[in-house]
């Protein structure tokens, strides 16, 4: 067991709606022990470095995810103002075609060219 000199004693005011909420989770453990359990945990070099992580792997998914539509919409405004050079008709439904397909301008005119 801890012996006295390891602990500080320190006077904690609380808002009554959080008191209530603290004791009720403290269950058979006293008020203390929940409280101090809570900021060991909150304090955890382990549980900042998983939070941290986590928020940096969502970060990155983002910025792939960006990456990815900007250079789809890149390449579909560059095929929609160059037109290919193709017929004002055939421009058209290769567009209709993509979008029936659920595919870029880009990939919809490649796969077409695969199938010639």
């Amino acid at each position: 067991m801890a012996k006295q000199d390891d602990w500080s004693r320190i006077t904690l005011r609380l808002p009554s709606e959080i008191h209530t909420k603290l004791a009720d989770s403290a269950g058979a453990k006293s008020l203390n022990a929940e409280i101090v359990d809570r900021l060991e945990r909150s304090l955890s070099p382990n549980l900042f470095a998983e939070m941290m992580e986590f928020q940096l792997n969502t970060l990155k998914a983002e910025l792939e995810d960006a990456q990815r539509q900007l250079r789809n919409r890149s390449m579909d405004d560059l095929v929609r103002n160059l037109q290919l050079g193709l017929p004002p008709a055939l421009f058209e439904r290769l567009e209709q075609s993509a979008a029936t397909n659920g595919r870029t301008l880009e990939h919809e005119l490649i796969a077409a060219l695969e199938e010639v």
